[in-house]
Parts: C-alpha cells; sequence; structure tokens
C-alpha cells in the first residue's frame, strides 16, 4: 500500500511530500529487524531523539501502526514514515497531533 487513503483523510497540512517519503525510506532499513518492520523498542531510540514527549509518541505509534493494516505492533515503511512525520510536523512545525 502507498498510504494514499491514509493521507487523504488528514488534513492538508498533514499530507506527506515526497522528500519526506524518501528521507524514511533511506532511514527505514537502518532500524528495521530482519522481519522488515521496525519495532517499538527500536523505534523509541529514535523517536526519543525527537524530543516528543512519551504520551505523544505512544499516540503517534497507535496511529502509526493502524495507518496500513490492522495493528500489529511493528511498523511497515509506510507506517514508519506516517510516524517519522507526524513527529516531525508535532516536534519542528508546532501542529498539534491529529
Amino acid at each position: 500500500s502507498n498510504g494514499g487513503g491514509f493521507a487523504s483523510q488528514i488534513a492538508d497540512p498533514y499530507a506527506i511530500d515526497d522528500k519526506t517519503i524518501s528521507n524514511c525510506r533511506r532511514i527505514f532499513p537502518e532500524y528495521a529487524r530482519d522481519d522488515g518492520y521496525v519495532h517499538s523498542l527500536d523505534a523509541g531510540y529514535l523517536f526519543c531523539m525527537s524530543g516528543a514527549d512519551l504520551g505523544l509518541l505512544r499516540h503517534v505509534w497507535a496511529i502509526a501502526d493502524g495507518s496500513d493494516g490492522p495493528p500489529d505492533d511493528k511498523l511497515n515503511g509506510w507506517e514508519f514514515t506516517v510516524a517519522m512525520h507526524i513527529i516531525d510536523c508535532v516536534t519542528k512545525r508546532g501542529m498539534e497531533a491529529p
């Protein structure tokens, strides 16, 4: 899935641009395990570097994990992109979390 359906459900300010997608595709393999997913322990280190508080990060994880199929406590490439994008929107752009 390219996740287009999810992006279209969010107000335009949350649209994910091509630069974000390409950056996340580059970073994803560094954090993904052999099963091809990023797991919460591995993501936690990266996401905490954003300075976002744990409550926000748990909320972001829940949104991202359910953005491409049922939640399964791990992120595929698209779900990882969604998580990184929301964290960026909140920590760097001062937006509210969706």
